[in-house]
């Protein structure tokens, strides 16, 4: 759910809330207004059910898949470095080469090359098992192996149906967002007969029925200034010269700006007791540019004699 969706959606709850405490007689003054009111409300129950399955196939499979994955690693590694002994051993500097890849490494694989990897290091495990025995494998170890290899090869689909589901959560979310929004301008017209005899109604329907969108201030460069040992300087100023923008580093050294357009600029960091810098940073749309900069101690001034 983005923050416009969110933003109707809490509208709606609002509205929703005070229709639920109006008084019958006057809902009933309303033709049609709760049938309406009823479809109104069925389809914001069915907003919260998408945005839940969002929430659950957006993390749940993951975490499993995860937890597969990390158990299949790390029997993979176990087991190829008893291979990598026993390929050093015997000068077969081919096997060796095969099954090298680290723990990170495996993991960062594609699912289906990782589990390629983990099998083809089973399968050379399986094939000199007998010369492996005295690197301390056995053929449960294997067949542990072969275990995990499979559970994480089955939970494949699972992944992708995950992908399917949150599309179809995505869809029903804006089709309901959509059909209140419907429902809602109905719910309006309605509200109108009673604009002169029952004021107070109206009045605060109107008001809980206002879509309030909070603004978001998007920090675009933030940072910290120290000196050479590290400590923060306070009231250096941050200049922009071709925005015309400025600020100054709190007790801590640390500064924000927001609002930059994409784009490299010239940063000047100015203070009185220390060397002026000049930066070129580079600012892209919708991300945060993070710096940390040391300035030398400034050049004493010295006495005219």
């Amino acid at each position: 759910m983005d923050r416009v969706q969110q933003s109707k959606r809490n509208m709606y709850l609002v509205v929703e809330e005070y229709i639920k405490k109006v008084d019958p007689a006057i809902r009933a003054a309303m033709p049609n207004f709760n049938t309406t009111f009823q479809e109104f409300q069925a389809g914001l129950a069915n907003i919260r059910t998408a945005s839940e399955n969002q929430l659950i196939n957006r993390t749940g499979y993951k975490i499993e898949k995860d937890n597969y994955q990390q158990e299949m690693a790390t029997q993979c590694v176990s087991i190829s470095a008893r291979l990598q002994a026993y390929a050093l051993n015997t000068h077969d500097i081919q096997l060796f080469q095969a099954v090298k890849h680290k723990r990170n490494a495996i993991i960062k694989l594609r699912d289906g090359s990782c589990i390629d990897y983990c099998q083809h290091v089973h399968d050379q495990a399986q094939k000199h098992l007998q010369n492996l025995a005295p690197y301390g494998l056995t053929q449960q170890d294997l067949t542990t192996f072969q275990a995990a290899i499979k559970k994480f090869l089955k939970w494949q689909p699972k992944t992708r149906l995950a992908i399917v589901n949150k599309r179809m959560s995505t869809r029903a979310l804006a089709e309901n967002i959509a059909l209140c929004a419907t429902k809602l301008k109905a719910m309006d017209i309605y509200v109108k007969i009673l604009q002169t005899s029952h004021p107070e109604f109206y009045k605060t329907y109107t008001d809980s029925r206002k879509l309030i969108t909070p603004s978001y201030s998007k920090i675009a460069l933030r940072g910290q200034i120290t000196n050479e040992e590290g400590m923060p300087i306070h009231n250096a100023v941050i200049t922009i010269n071709t925005l015309r923008k400025t600020t100054k580093t709190t007790h801590l050294g640390r500064f924000e700006i927001k609002t930059i357009p994409p784009g490299v600029y010239k940063v000047t960091i100015q203070h009185p007791s220390y060397q002026t810098q000049t930066l070129k940073i580079a600012i892209t749309a919708n991300q945060r540019t993070d710096i940390t900069t040391k300035l030398p101690p400034g050049i004493p001034m010295r006495m005219a004699s």
